[in-house]
């Protein structure tokens, strides 16, 4: 979770998406499906040179459920924030939400996403 925040913070799709499996599924807070690595850096790249290029992530904390020795369940409270003096109407608006994702061992022993998905936090209707 803490390499998928600096990668963000680089602005860097090629290392985010490498963080994923080949086969990995990644929705974003406006539910847009981004399907393989591929086009998991494709989205990032995008997001990235344009309504994230400002952004900054603050990751708040992370909770870990195991489902196995080789697969955990994360959830990554962050924070988003965006310059004040950019045009507001084609940035991603400043706030919090949650990441979670689904990580796998592989027999290498390293860690990759193999699935995740991002919600902003708002408050519920009255």
């Amino acid at each position: 979770m803490s390499e998928f925040v600096e990668a963000f913070n680089r602005h860097d799709a090629p290392a985010l998406a490498a963080l994923f499996t080949d086969e990995a599924q990644f929705i974003n807070i406006y539910g847009t499906v981004m399907k393989n690595r591929s086009g998991i850096e494709e989205g990032h790249a995008k997001a990235f040179s344009s309504r994230l290029a400002p952004a900054k992530l603050v990751l708040r904390g992370v909770e870990r459920k195991s489902v196995s020795e080789s697969v955990s369940t994360l959830y990554g409270t962050w924070d988003l924030s965006q310059p004040s003096n950019g045009d507001q109407t084609k940035l991603v608006p400043s706030g919090s939400g949650i990441l979670t994702v689904v990580a796998q061992c592989t027999n290498a022993g390293r860690w990759l996403l193999a699935a995740g998905s991002n919600v902003r936090q708002s408050a519920p209707p009255s």
